[in-house]
């Protein structure tokens, strides 16, 4: 989509990450918890803590790319460091280990959420 007023891209328009995700491909497998260890659910926010850090990074609250965009790779570290505190806070003081991510080819750039400017 484009802007009325000036012909600008509209940033909602989904073309800047459709192009991006054409040259992406791999397996993406994001686990709430490490080898081993569990999954939690935060009392105060009504959701799994893993849930909660998703939906927070998704909102671009996680760092994004060069392009603008929250990719696998940002979701991923942001999150993981989300639950990691979460753990340390609530269970685990001297926790390590938070989540897992499974990824292969290109997929760890591919672009979940359009946040920045840049794209």
């Amino acid at each position: 989509t484009s802007d009325a007023r000036n012909g600008q891209p509209d940033p909602r328009s989904a073309a800047a990450m459709m192009r991006k995700l054409a040259d992406i491909d791999g397996t993406v497998v994001f686990a709430a918890a490490a080898a081993g260890n569990y999954a939690y659910d935060d009392d105060v926010r009504r959701n799994g803590v893993f849930t909660a850090a998703v939906i927070d990074g998704l909102q671009c609250q996680a760092p994004t790319d060069a392009t603008g965009f929250v990719t696998v790779d940002t979701l991923s570290a942001y999150v993981d460091n989300r639950v990691l505190q979460w753990l340390r806070r609530n269970r685990h003081h001297e926790g390590t280990r938070a989540t897992q991510l499974f990824c292969e080819g290109k997929s760890k750039t591919m672009p979940l959420s359009a946040c920045g400017s840049a794209h």
